[in-house]
């Protein structure tokens, strides 16, 4: 932008001596090399002040640390930022090491550095976690982690012995569930009071999504619901 300010002066100052002097030529030749010069150096510096914003996105964006398959101690310890677990429970017992190792991969902690509220699915997406609501009630309710429980996989129903697998076409078994957990720094664990597209969580707030199997855990700690 100096460039083309100076260069257009300049052009000024040439043009003027040229009219005082009675130099018709110089006058009307100067002009048309100023506009080209000015029309190609305008571009350029418009590029440069377009890539300023992306720039400053990239660096406000919240950042991340753990990841599938890290420890709790990641969201334990997590004390700038939301906190984000996601925890199959006992789906993964008595299983073949290979249907095992597909369930496992669900499971992770996160740190999601922040100082301001996200919702759950902005928390989740910045993760790579994917959820899967159902036909009826939408994203209201979540039916798969991470594909977890496969549509394939069996579960047996405790109260006749038979398998069970999930649709997730309506409500999902009451014996084999994902639920969605919140607990403020130094509270108690709560069950989200919103679906996970709208729910808030605030910086030193833990969002959970735990699977339960037969009543168990009954919540993240493995105590009673708040």
């Amino acid at each position: 932008m100096r460039r083309t300010l100076s260069l257009t002066a300049a052009v000024a100052v040439v043009a003027l001596l040229a009219s005082c002097s009675g130099g018709s030529d110089d006058a009307s030749s100067t002009p048309s090399t100023s506009a080209s010069s000015t029309a190609s150096a305008s571009p350029s510096d418009s590029a440069s002040a377009s890539s300023s914003p992306g720039e400053s996105g990239t660096a406000g964006a919240p950042a991340i640390s753990g990841g599938f398959g890290a420890d709790d101690d990641v969201a334990e310890e997590c004390a700038s930022g939301v906190a984000l677990v996601t925890d199959v429970g006992d789906l993964e017992d008595d299983r073949d090491d290979a249907t095992e190792a597909q369930i496992e991969a669900a499971e992770g902690a996160w740190c999601i550095t922040t100082d301001a509220p996200i919702t759950a699915r902005e928390a989740l997406d910045l993760a790579g976690v994917t959820t899967e609501g159902t036909t009826e009630y939408g994203d209201a309710v979540v039916c798969r982690v991470n594909g977890v429980p496969g549509a394939d996989l069996p579960i047996v129903n405790p109260e006749n012995g038979e398998s069970y697998t999930e649709t997730c076409a309506g409500m999902p078994a009451a014996f084999a569930y994902w639920s969605v957990w919140l607990k403020p720094a130094g509270g108690e664990w709560t069950y989200a009071a919103e679906g996970v597209d709208t729910q808030p969580v605030a910086p030193g707030e833990r969002l959970e999504l735990q699977f339960t199997l037969n009543g168990e855990p009954v919540n993240p700690d493995g105590g009673s619901a708040g």
